[in-house]
């Protein structure tokens, strides 16, 4: 009876510390498959992909067993991958049935600015599309509910919905707000005007901002220096003596308190435009054409700051890629499509994406067309990449790594290392190959969907 009294005294106080006990923590999940990869130029054969709740915990080779009492699930001789990544995207209930193009290629109708329009206000959790996206194999997806402005807002990134049916809460979906601000441009007067003006001001706005900084920081070292020469002089001149049976002085009254005065307006959020000239907002740049480009920088490199940037173009010729390649120190990286393109000036087929990744400028692929068929249609077209000359390894890096480096989620998605989110696929087959099979697809550790090879059912949240 006192050994009990004693055990729920001790029980009473852990509760009371908030101590979590190992049998309320999360528990540990090793997942068996022929090959993992880990990251591109990582894989781990015959190995454990360990799983915690929402992260990885990590991935043990075929010589390390599983520590005892672990839930082991035996996947069989398949692959496992970490989720892919999509740094741009627009899909939404309304069009991830139909055909609705590739993004990077989007025309827009007309110059209009949408700087101050945030995605995560705007997802709409309900709808559908964010479940069904789960049997893509991509894990995040760098979303703007209009990518055709120029300047289209900050994306957000977004995760594929998970767990039960029904409404889901923005915050399941949303992983990171502020991703990126989307500029854009084409060509003609009226976006030329549009886009010098508000760069220039922008520019504008960050130089007058130096300048003050600069002119405060003066004015502070003049201050200082004053106040050290007066006290040098201070402590030369001697202290008169106090005469002797004067009074003193009395204390001069209190100085009158100013007037209480309302408060102040709450300040103005900063301009979204100014923070990405500035290298605080991460900068994209959707220019589609050659001709586009050439009149583009232009005006961009006249402007008085100089800020890195995504370039979110469509296939290039070899020339106008070689331009780029001289913006290396400028250029985080380039998104683009998974496609060769013949152009007027010959019939020769180009792999714009081959010739960024000699050059060693990192690319980022996005699906040919942003619908749901896009998405799962996306290893054919990695599968072509390979044909025309690009290493698997940067295939591999430019839908999981490069992507999530570029929104800023580096070493959280695109990969399986210790920490990462618990977001990856099963396939049978080697997807590169553009004949796998995606057998299951994982959500921060939770399946969303299951394909039977040996009864062809289909089952999970994706499907609903």
């Amino acid at each position: 009876m006192r050994c009990f009294k004693l055990l729920s005294m001790l029980l009473a106080a852990i509760a009371g510390r908030g101590i979590v006990l190992a049998a309320d923590a999360p528990a540990l999940k090793a997942y068996r498959a022929s090959r993992i990869v880990v990251g591109p130029g990582n894989t781990v054969e015959d190995g454990h992909l360990l799983v915690r709740a929402e992260l990885v915990e990590g991935v043990l080779s075929s010589g390390e067993k599983p520590p005892a009492g672990v839930e082991v699930l035996d996947l069989g001789e398949v692959l496992i991958l970490p989720g892919l990544v999509n740094p741009l995207s627009t899909i939404s209930e309304r069009s991830y049935r139909g055909d609705a193009g590739p993004v990077p290629s989007v025309l827009a109708r007309e110059p209009r600015d949408a700087r101050r329009l945030s995605a995560a206000g705007s997802v709409m959790p309900e709808e559908a599309v964010w479940r069904r996206l789960g049997r893509s194999g991509y894990a995040a997806f760098g979303w703007l509910p209009d990518a055709g402005a120029f300047l289209a807002g900050q994306a957000a990134v977004l995760r594929p919905g998970r767990g039960k049916t029904g409404d889901k809460p923005r915050g399941e979906l949303v992983v990171k707000e502020g991703a990126y601000l989307l500029l854009g441009y084409e060509a003609g007067k009226r976006w030329r005007d549009v886009a010098e003006g508000e760069l220039k001001k922008a520019a504008d706005t960050i130089t007058k901002e130096k300048e003050a900084v600069k002119k405060a920081e003066e004015k502070k070292a003049e201050e200082k220096k004053s106040a050290e020469v007066k006290s040098e002089e201070k402590k030369s001149e001697s202290k008169p003596e106090e005469k002797k049976g004067e009074e003193k002085k009395a204390p001069a009254p209190p100085a009158a308190q100013p007037p209480p005065q309302a408060p102040a307006a709450p300040p103005r959020a900063p301009d979204p435009l100014v923070l990405a000239l500035k290298g605080e907002l991460p900068l994209f740049i959707r220019v589609r054409t050659p001709a586009s480009l050439d009149h583009f920088f232009r005006f961009f490199d006249a402007l008085s700051v100089k800020p890195s940037f995504v370039l979110v173009t469509a296939p290039q010729p070899a020339d106008c890629v070689e331009k780029l390649v001289r913006r290396k120190d400028q250029l985080r990286g380039v998104v683009i499509e998974p496609r060769v393109e013949a152009f007027r000036e010959s019939s020769v087929l180009v792999a714009s994406a081959r010739l960024f990744h000699e050059n060693a400028i990192p690319v980022a692929f996005v699906p040919l067309a942003d619908t749901l068929e896009g998405h799962e249609r996306m290893f054919f077209f990695l599968a072509e990449m390979v044909k025309c000359g690009v290493p698997q390894f940067d295939t591999l890096a430019s839908v999981t790594t490069v992507p999530a480096r570029m929104l800023g989620l580096e070493g959280k998605l695109g990969t399986l290392e210790k920490g990462a989110f618990a977001s990856f696929c099963v396939y049978r087959g080697e997807p590169l190959s553009g004949s796998a099979r995606l057998l299951r697809a994982f959500i921060d550790g939770e399946e969303v969907f299951s394909d039977d090879p040996t009864t062809s059912s289909l089952s999970g949240e994706a499907l609903k």
